[in-house]
């Protein structure tokens, strides 16, 4: 029959032009290590003065980094100083918010307590064995904002926002930094860039020099209020942090200062 011929033919063609419609990008799960096993195929980009590497991904939330570096005076100056990125809009004068991504050791103590703050649920033998060990590595996050000011270290507040996360993987070859950073306001997730994506953002890497002061006056290291309650019933978990970061962060003596930006069109991503 005449119509149902016509409907053939209409449904063959909404079909036709539905598989021509690109379909949004998609960026397959990355999980934060430290390494690169899950960007394959990984095309990285690389710095001529610096000579880090880095790669981009996004998705509708969350911008992810892949950071490496292999000159031995690179590599000394971030692990001093640990990488700060800053992001803004790509026509914007200048960029002065993003994320201090900081790698160091604190006793155990001090470790489970963090990750107990974190909502880690260790069990009687998780602990013991992390007592066996007198240090442990944590990689924190503190946000940076206007003027150079940090305020940190982030923790997560609730399920649906997580601040910034890394995982840093060293070896011979070089350091590995693995980033994971919220595209959400600052306003809206602590450590968040304020980007979306299908725009083009200005990204800068920083590391090295004289250490940053981890808000070293006590006036300035006041936590924002979401961040009440310190594990010992004084101070907010960041405070105490915070006041064990002063003797680190006066170094006698500075390291290579290396920094570069570069603009990065994010893809609309779901």
């Amino acid at each position: 029959m005449p119509s149902q011929r016509l409907l053939m033919i209409l449904t063959a063609a909404a079909l036709s032009l539905l598989a021509a419609r690109p379909l949004p990008s998609q960026t397959p799960a990355v999980k934060i290590d430290g390494l690169t096993d899950d960007w394959s195929p990984l095309a990285l980009s690389r710095d001529a003065r610096s000579g880090a590497e880095y790669a981009f991904r996004n998705d509708g939330r969350y911008l992810y980094v892949v950071f490496i570096v292999k000159d031995p005076k690179s590599r000394e100056s971030i692990d001093s100083t640990g990488l700060v990125l800053l992001a803004g809009k790509a026509r914007a004068k200048k960029i002065e918010r993003g994320v201090l991504f900081l790698k160091r050791p604190f006793p155990a103590e001090t470790y489970i307590r963090w990750q107990e703050s974190q909502g880690a649920s260790l069990t009687e033998a998780e602990t013991a064995k992390l007592r066996d060990m007198v240090q442990h590595d944590l990689c924190l996050t503190f946000a940076v904002g206007a003027g150079g000011s940090v305020q940190g270290p982030l923790r997560r507040l609730d399920q649906e926002n997580e601040p910034p996360v890394f995982a840093v993987a060293d070896g011979p070859e070089g350091v590995t930094y693995e980033l994971k950073i919220p595209l959400a306001p600052p306003g809206i997730v602590p450590g968040g860039l304020g980007l979306s994506p299908g725009e083009t953002a200005r990204i800068s890497f920083d590391w090295g020099g004289a250490a940053r002061k981890i808000l070293g006056a006590k006036a300035t290291r006041e936590t924002p209020p979401s961040e009440a309650g310190g594990l010992f019933g004084v101070a907010t978990p960041a405070q105490e942090f915070l006041n064990m970061f002063d003797p680190m962060s006066r170094p006698s003596m500075g390291t290579k200062k290396f920094s570069f930006a570069v603009n990065v069109m994010l893809v609309i991503g779901r």
